[in-house]
Protein backbone atom coordinates (compact mmCIF):
# COMPACT_ATOMS: atom_id res chain seq x y z
CA UNK A 1 0.00 0.00 0.00
CA UNK A 2 2.61 2.32 0.72
CA UNK A 3 3.98 1.91 -2.54
CA UNK A 4 1.44 2.59 -4.31
CA UNK A 5 0.87 5.52 -2.14
CA UNK A 6 4.46 7.11 -3.09
CA UNK A 7 3.83 6.47 -6.44
CA UNK A 8 0.27 8.30 -6.27
CA UNK A 9 1.48 10.88 -4.95
CA UNK A 10 5.10 11.36 -7.42
CA UNK A 11 2.23 11.42 -10.01
CA UNK A 12 0.17 14.27 -8.76
CA UNK A 13 3.46 16.33 -8.05
CA UNK A 14 4.75 15.65 -11.69
CA UNK A 15 1.14 17.00 -13.08
CA UNK A 16 1.54 19.57 -10.55
CA UNK A 17 4.74 21.17 -11.43
CA UNK A 18 4.01 20.44 -15.54
CA UNK A 19 6.19 17.42 -15.90
CA UNK A 20 3.09 15.29 -16.68
CA UNK A 21 0.91 16.61 -19.74
CA UNK A 22 -1.36 19.45 -18.63
CA UNK A 23 -4.42 17.26 -20.17
CA UNK A 24 -5.06 16.53 -15.92
CA UNK A 25 -4.34 12.80 -15.98
CA UNK A 26 -2.85 13.04 -12.42
CA UNK A 27 -5.31 12.93 -10.55
CA UNK A 28 -7.35 10.13 -12.15
CA UNK A 29 -4.34 8.14 -12.02
CA UNK A 30 -3.34 9.15 -8.60
CA UNK A 31 -7.98 7.89 -7.30
CA UNK A 32 -7.19 5.06 -9.50
CA UNK A 33 -4.10 3.67 -7.48
CA UNK A 34 -5.51 4.94 -4.16
CA UNK A 35 -8.55 2.32 -4.73
CA UNK A 36 -6.18 -0.55 -5.37
CA UNK A 37 -4.80 0.77 -2.19
CA UNK A 38 -7.65 0.91 -0.31
CA UNK A 39 -8.99 -2.65 -1.38
CA UNK A 40 -5.72 -3.85 -0.09
CA UNK A 41 -5.97 -2.43 3.24
CA UNK A 42 -9.19 -4.10 2.87
CA UNK A 43 -7.92 -7.69 2.65
CA UNK A 44 -4.28 -7.11 3.95
CA UNK A 45 -4.78 -5.04 7.51
CA UNK A 46 -4.97 -6.78 10.50
CA UNK A 47 -5.81 -4.00 13.27
CA UNK A 48 -8.69 -2.74 11.48
CA UNK A 49 -11.26 -4.90 10.20
CA UNK A 50 -13.14 -5.06 6.73
CA UNK A 51 -14.31 -1.96 5.48
CA UNK A 52 -12.86 0.38 7.75
CA UNK A 53 -9.47 -0.51 7.36
CA UNK A 54 -9.76 0.26 3.44
CA UNK A 55 -11.44 3.87 3.97
CA UNK A 56 -8.38 4.59 6.79
CA UNK A 57 -5.74 3.42 4.23
CA UNK A 58 -7.40 5.71 1.43
CA UNK A 59 -7.73 8.97 3.92
CA UNK A 60 -4.21 7.96 4.91
CA UNK A 61 -2.91 7.69 1.30
CA UNK A 62 -5.07 10.49 -0.17
CA UNK A 63 -3.69 12.90 2.59
CA UNK A 64 0.19 11.78 1.15
CA UNK A 65 -1.29 12.69 -2.56
CA UNK A 66 -2.90 15.90 -1.28
CA UNK A 67 1.07 16.61 0.24
CA UNK A 68 2.38 15.89 -2.71
CA UNK A 69 0.36 18.06 -4.61
CA UNK A 70 1.06 20.85 -2.52
CA UNK A 71 4.85 20.52 -2.91
CA UNK A 72 4.39 20.33 -6.60
CA UNK A 73 2.10 23.37 -6.84
CA UNK A 74 4.05 25.37 -5.01
CA UNK A 75 6.44 26.41 -8.15
CA UNK A 76 8.63 25.15 -10.45
CA UNK A 77 11.76 23.82 -9.65
CA UNK A 78 13.23 25.11 -7.12
CA UNK A 79 10.14 24.21 -4.65
CA UNK A 80 8.46 26.96 -3.07
CA UNK A 81 8.99 30.40 -3.68
CA UNK A 82 12.06 31.13 -4.78
CA UNK A 83 13.73 31.43 -1.45
CA UNK A 84 12.29 28.18 0.51
CA UNK A 85 14.59 25.15 1.82
CA UNK A 86 14.24 21.62 0.94
CA UNK A 87 13.73 21.04 4.50
CA UNK A 88 10.77 23.67 4.90
CA UNK A 89 8.86 21.99 1.55
CA UNK A 90 9.59 18.74 3.74
CA UNK A 91 7.77 19.88 7.02
CA UNK A 92 5.35 21.65 5.27
CA UNK A 93 4.34 18.84 3.46
CA UNK A 94 4.20 16.97 6.50
CA UNK A 95 2.37 19.86 8.08
CA UNK A 96 0.06 19.09 5.15
CA UNK A 97 -0.77 15.69 5.90
CA UNK A 98 -1.22 16.29 9.47
CA UNK A 99 -4.10 18.84 8.84
CA UNK A 100 -5.54 16.83 6.29
CA UNK A 101 -5.91 14.10 8.94
CA UNK A 102 -7.24 16.83 11.56
CA UNK A 103 -9.22 19.54 10.35
CA UNK A 104 -12.48 18.65 8.58
CA UNK A 105 -11.79 21.34 6.24
CA UNK A 106 -9.16 24.74 6.22
CA UNK A 107 -10.58 27.92 3.91
CA UNK A 108 -7.85 30.35 3.40
CA UNK A 109 -8.72 33.53 2.03
CA UNK A 110 -6.58 36.71 0.60
CA UNK A 111 -3.15 34.41 0.16
CA UNK A 112 -2.78 35.66 -2.88
CA UNK A 113 -3.78 39.08 -3.20
CA UNK A 114 -2.61 40.18 0.09
CA UNK A 115 0.89 38.87 0.45
CA UNK A 116 3.48 40.31 -1.46
CA UNK A 117 5.79 38.33 -3.75
CA UNK A 118 8.98 36.81 -2.44
CA UNK A 119 11.31 39.48 -2.50
CA UNK A 120 9.38 41.76 -0.43
CA UNK A 121 10.15 42.32 3.18
CA UNK A 122 7.33 40.96 5.17
CA UNK A 123 5.92 40.60 8.47
CA UNK A 124 2.66 37.92 8.92
CA UNK A 125 1.56 38.27 12.12
CA UNK A 126 -1.32 36.12 13.60
CA UNK A 127 -3.14 35.68 16.62
CA UNK A 128 -2.07 32.84 18.36
CA UNK A 129 -4.76 30.97 20.59
CA UNK A 130 -4.07 27.42 19.35
CA UNK A 131 -0.70 26.46 20.42
CA UNK A 132 1.87 24.76 17.53
CA UNK A 133 -1.44 24.51 15.60
CA UNK A 134 -1.21 27.81 14.86
CA UNK A 135 2.09 28.04 12.85
CA UNK A 136 1.19 24.52 11.21
CA UNK A 137 -2.00 25.95 10.00
CA UNK A 138 -0.33 29.32 9.12
CA UNK A 139 2.67 27.13 6.99
CA UNK A 140 0.09 25.57 5.09
CA UNK A 141 -1.87 28.42 4.40
CA UNK A 142 0.82 30.86 3.01
CA UNK A 143 2.22 30.47 -0.51
CA UNK A 144 5.69 32.08 0.76
CA UNK A 145 8.55 30.62 3.28
CA UNK A 146 7.37 32.25 6.63
CA UNK A 147 10.73 32.35 9.14
CA UNK A 148 9.09 32.55 12.48
CA UNK A 149 9.77 34.63 15.35
CA UNK A 150 9.68 32.25 18.33
CA UNK A 151 10.81 31.97 21.90
CA UNK A 152 14.43 30.73 21.70
CA UNK A 153 13.60 27.90 24.68
CA UNK A 154 11.84 25.85 21.84
CA UNK A 155 15.30 25.04 20.00
CA UNK A 156 16.13 23.13 22.96
CA UNK A 157 13.17 20.41 23.16
CA UNK A 158 13.36 17.32 20.71
CA UNK A 159 11.87 17.22 17.86
CA UNK A 160 10.23 20.91 17.64
CA UNK A 161 13.95 22.20 18.27
CA UNK A 162 15.13 20.58 15.04
CA UNK A 163 11.56 22.13 12.90
CA UNK A 164 12.46 25.16 14.17
CA UNK A 165 15.90 25.27 13.07
CA UNK A 166 15.23 23.49 9.59
CA UNK A 167 12.32 26.22 8.70
CA UNK A 168 15.00 28.85 9.31
CA UNK A 169 13.21 30.21 12.32
CA UNK A 170 14.66 33.26 14.52
CA UNK A 171 14.91 33.02 18.73
CA UNK A 172 14.48 35.53 20.71
CA UNK A 173 14.37 35.80 24.43
CA UNK A 174 11.33 36.72 26.29
CA UNK A 175 11.59 37.92 29.56
CA UNK A 176 9.60 35.88 31.67
CA UNK A 177 11.59 32.67 30.21
CA UNK A 178 14.75 34.43 31.60
CA UNK A 179 13.63 35.29 35.27
CA UNK A 180 12.62 31.86 35.20
CA UNK A 181 16.50 30.99 34.67
CA UNK A 182 18.04 34.12 36.47
CA UNK A 183 19.34 35.36 33.54
CA UNK A 184 18.75 38.90 31.88
CA UNK A 185 16.83 39.40 28.38
CA UNK A 186 19.70 40.45 25.42
CA UNK A 187 17.64 40.80 22.18
CA UNK A 188 20.63 42.23 20.31
CA UNK A 189 21.55 39.64 18.18
CA UNK A 190 17.92 38.57 17.34
CA UNK A 191 17.19 42.28 15.92
CA UNK A 192 19.93 42.32 13.77
CA UNK A 193 19.36 38.92 11.93
CA UNK A 194 15.47 40.05 11.62
CA UNK A 195 17.06 42.97 10.28
CA UNK A 196 19.03 41.32 7.89
CA UNK A 197 16.09 38.52 6.45
CA UNK A 198 13.79 42.47 6.12
CA UNK A 199 16.78 43.52 4.13
CA UNK A 200 17.08 40.52 1.72
CA UNK A 201 13.04 40.33 1.75
CA UNK A 202 12.06 37.76 3.33
CA UNK A 203 8.72 36.98 5.32
CA UNK A 204 9.12 37.21 8.89
CA UNK A 205 5.86 34.99 11.37
CA UNK A 206 5.37 36.48 14.27
CA UNK A 207 2.30 36.23 17.23
CA UNK A 208 2.66 39.86 18.32
CA UNK A 209 0.72 38.06 21.91
CA UNK A 210 3.08 35.73 22.63
CA UNK A 211 1.88 33.24 24.73
CA UNK A 212 -0.74 31.09 22.97
CA UNK A 213 -4.17 32.08 25.18
CA UNK A 214 -7.68 30.45 23.83
CA UNK A 215 -9.91 33.99 24.08
CA UNK A 216 -12.57 35.29 22.92
CA UNK A 217 -10.46 38.74 21.71
CA UNK A 218 -7.37 39.88 20.61
CA UNK A 219 -5.53 41.50 23.23
CA UNK A 220 -2.47 41.78 25.14
CA UNK A 221 -0.12 42.88 21.97
CA UNK A 222 3.41 43.32 22.74
CA UNK A 223 4.80 46.01 20.53
CA UNK A 224 7.86 43.96 19.25
CA UNK A 225 6.03 43.55 15.57
CA UNK A 226 6.05 47.59 15.30
CA UNK A 227 9.50 47.94 16.58
CA UNK A 228 11.33 45.41 13.98
CA UNK A 229 9.58 47.10 11.21
CA UNK A 230 9.79 50.56 12.34
CA UNK A 231 13.81 49.75 13.20
CA UNK A 232 14.10 48.52 9.50
CA UNK A 233 12.18 51.59 7.84
CA UNK A 234 14.58 54.28 10.22
CA UNK A 235 17.89 52.54 8.92
CA UNK A 236 16.64 53.24 5.22
CA UNK A 237 15.72 56.50 6.40
CA UNK A 238 17.05 58.24 3.42
CA UNK A 239 15.81 55.75 0.59
CA UNK A 240 12.24 56.14 -0.80
CA UNK A 241 12.27 53.00 -2.35
CA UNK A 242 12.18 50.74 0.59
CA UNK A 243 9.30 49.40 2.50
CA UNK A 244 8.26 46.53 5.04
CA UNK A 245 4.75 45.53 4.50
CA UNK A 246 2.85 43.58 7.73
CA UNK A 247 0.04 41.31 7.23
CA UNK A 248 -2.34 40.43 9.22
CA UNK A 249 -3.65 36.71 9.55
CA UNK A 250 -7.09 36.05 11.58
CA UNK A 251 -7.10 32.45 12.48
CA UNK A 252 -10.39 31.07 13.59
CA UNK A 253 -10.80 27.43 14.33
CA UNK A 254 -14.67 26.12 15.24
CA UNK A 255 -13.13 24.14 17.57
CA UNK A 256 -9.85 24.17 19.23
CA UNK A 257 -9.26 20.28 19.91
CA UNK A 258 -12.01 18.51 18.46
CA UNK A 259 -11.23 16.17 15.22
CA UNK A 260 -12.61 17.15 11.75
CA UNK A 261 -13.25 20.43 13.18
CA UNK A 262 -13.56 23.77 10.30
CA UNK A 263 -10.70 26.43 9.98
CA UNK A 264 -10.61 29.53 8.31
CA UNK A 265 -7.38 31.66 7.75
CA UNK A 266 -7.73 35.23 6.17
CA UNK A 267 -4.67 37.11 5.25
CA UNK A 268 -6.10 40.82 5.87
CA UNK A 269 -5.36 43.77 4.24
CA UNK A 270 -1.42 44.79 3.98
CA UNK A 271 0.05 47.77 6.12
CA UNK A 272 2.63 49.41 4.49
CA UNK A 273 5.44 50.90 6.48
CA UNK A 274 7.84 52.94 4.61
CA UNK A 275 10.61 55.76 5.93
CA UNK A 276 8.33 58.48 4.93
CA UNK A 277 6.46 57.60 7.75
CA UNK A 278 8.90 58.06 9.67
CA UNK A 279 9.82 61.29 8.58
CA UNK A 280 6.23 62.60 8.01
CA UNK A 281 6.00 62.64 12.28
CA UNK A 282 8.94 64.61 12.57
CA UNK A 283 11.88 61.45 13.18
CA UNK A 284 15.41 62.27 12.23
CA UNK A 285 18.36 60.28 11.26
CA UNK A 286 20.07 61.32 14.81
CA UNK A 287 16.55 60.00 16.44
CA UNK A 288 18.54 56.58 17.39
CA UNK A 289 16.23 55.62 20.44
CA UNK A 290 13.06 54.30 19.80
CA UNK A 291 12.02 56.31 22.99
CA UNK A 292 12.36 59.37 21.63
CA UNK A 293 8.71 61.79 21.51
CA UNK A 294 8.22 60.88 17.28
CA UNK A 295 9.55 57.68 17.20
CA UNK A 296 7.80 56.54 20.40
CA UNK A 297 4.36 58.20 18.40
CA UNK A 298 4.97 56.01 15.54
CA UNK A 299 5.25 52.67 17.57
CA UNK A 300 1.93 53.50 19.18
CA UNK A 301 0.25 54.36 15.57
CA UNK A 302 1.43 50.97 13.91
CA UNK A 303 0.27 49.39 16.96
CA UNK A 304 -2.96 50.53 17.15
CA UNK A 305 -3.31 50.18 13.24
CA UNK A 306 -1.69 46.36 13.95
CA UNK A 307 -4.28 45.75 16.49
CA UNK A 308 -7.42 47.06 14.83
CA UNK A 309 -5.90 44.88 11.41
CA UNK A 310 -6.16 42.30 12.87
CA UNK A 311 -9.66 42.35 15.20
CA UNK A 312 -11.32 42.96 11.32
CA UNK A 313 -10.19 39.10 10.45
CA UNK A 314 -11.00 37.52 13.36
CA UNK A 315 -13.16 36.45 16.18
CA UNK A 316 -12.83 39.31 18.17
CA UNK A 317 -15.44 39.65 21.69
CA UNK A 318 -14.25 41.90 24.60
CA UNK A 319 -14.81 41.04 27.94
CA UNK A 320 -18.35 42.39 29.06
CA UNK A 321 -19.15 45.27 31.15
CA UNK A 322 -18.57 44.29 34.85
CA UNK A 323 -16.60 40.90 34.06
CA UNK A 324 -14.93 38.61 36.26
CA UNK A 325 -11.32 37.71 36.63
CA UNK A 326 -12.24 34.74 34.45
CA UNK A 327 -13.97 37.06 31.84
CA UNK A 328 -11.22 39.32 31.62
CA UNK A 329 -8.67 36.57 30.93
CA UNK A 330 -10.89 34.82 28.45
CA UNK A 331 -13.75 36.85 27.18
CA UNK A 332 -17.25 36.24 26.70
CA UNK A 333 -17.72 32.89 25.78
CA UNK A 334 -20.89 33.14 26.36
CA UNK A 335 -21.57 35.61 23.90
CA UNK A 336 -19.54 33.68 21.22
CA UNK A 337 -22.33 30.29 22.05
CA UNK A 338 -25.39 32.77 21.96
CA UNK A 339 -23.90 33.93 18.40
CA UNK A 340 -23.12 31.05 16.84
CA UNK A 341 -26.76 29.54 18.16
CA UNK A 342 -28.52 32.54 16.74
CA UNK A 343 -26.13 32.59 13.28
CA UNK A 344 -27.56 28.52 12.87
CA UNK A 345 -31.08 29.37 13.73
CA UNK A 346 -31.10 32.36 11.10
CA UNK A 347 -29.05 31.25 8.40
CA UNK A 348 -29.41 27.71 8.05
CA UNK A 349 -28.39 26.13 4.71
CA UNK A 350 -27.83 30.10 3.96
CA UNK A 351 -23.63 30.96 2.96
CA UNK A 352 -22.99 33.91 4.71
CA UNK A 353 -19.85 36.33 3.71
CA UNK A 354 -17.43 37.38 5.84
Amino acid sequence: ELVLFLVAGFSQMGNSMGCVSSSGRGWPVSLVILVLAGGLGYNQCLACPGLTAGALWFVIGFSVVRAFADIGSCSRFPWGDGQSFDSYQIIKGGFRICTNLFFGGITVAGARSNIPKAGKGTILYFNHSNGLTDPMTVIRASPRMVRFIAKDTLWKMPIIGWLVKSSAAVPIQRKEDQEALTSTVDNTDAFKEISKALDKGYCLGIAPTGNSKMRTFVGGMKPGIALMALDAAFKHLDDSSFSITLVPCGLTYMHSCRWLAEALVIFGEPIEITPRFLRERGVTSDMASSRDAPRAQCLEELMQRVQTQLETITVHVPPPTGASPVQVMEGDFVAIRRGTTAGRLYFDGEPVSI
